[in-house]
Order: C-alpha cells, then sequence, then structure tokens
C-alpha cells in the first residue's frame, strides 16, 4: 500500500475533512469542541501534541457517535 492508500482508509479526519463530512463549518465544529462532550485523546486529538498550535484531528466513528447524540427535548406548556 501506498502512503495516498493508507491515508484513503485512516479513520482520523482533519478538521475540514471531518467539517465536511459532517456537512458544517469547520468554525461550527471547532466551537462545538468546547460546548458538547468531545474529550481529547478520544474523539479528536492534536496531530503533533508538542506544538502548542497543531491541527485538530478527529475519530471518524467516534465523532459520528458524538455529534449525533440525540438532544433531551424540553417541555413546552
Amino acid at each position: 500500500m501506498t502512503t495516498i492508500e493508507l491515508e484513503k482508509f485512516s479513520p482520523w479526519l482533519t478538521t475540514e475533512e471531518a467539517a465536511i463530512y459532517l456537512r458544517i463549518s469547520t468554525k461550527t465544529l471547532l466551537n462545538a469542541i468546547r460546548s458538547l462532550d468531545f474529550t481529547y485523546g478520544h474523539e479528536y486529538t492534536k496531530k503533533n501534541p508538542r506544538q502548542k498550535r497543531s491541527q485538530f484531528i478527529f475519530h471518524r466513528e467516534r465523532l459520528e457517535k458524538t455529534w449525533c447524540k440525540p438532544v433531551a427535548r424540553s417541555k413546552q406548556k
């Protein structure tokens, strides 16, 4: 397998790829890290953890499970 073929089957997505996969903007995805139950090291991590401003990468299956959780309905009076 070549490097390109390995990248095709990688479970990890860059921020841009994850946003396209979920059909949302990258800004929405990055804001969701703070507001949803995303766990560093489980759903997402840094591409190079030693660099302060490293790009985030997201695990495809775990991201989908977290993003697609049903939201509880609020009771309307």
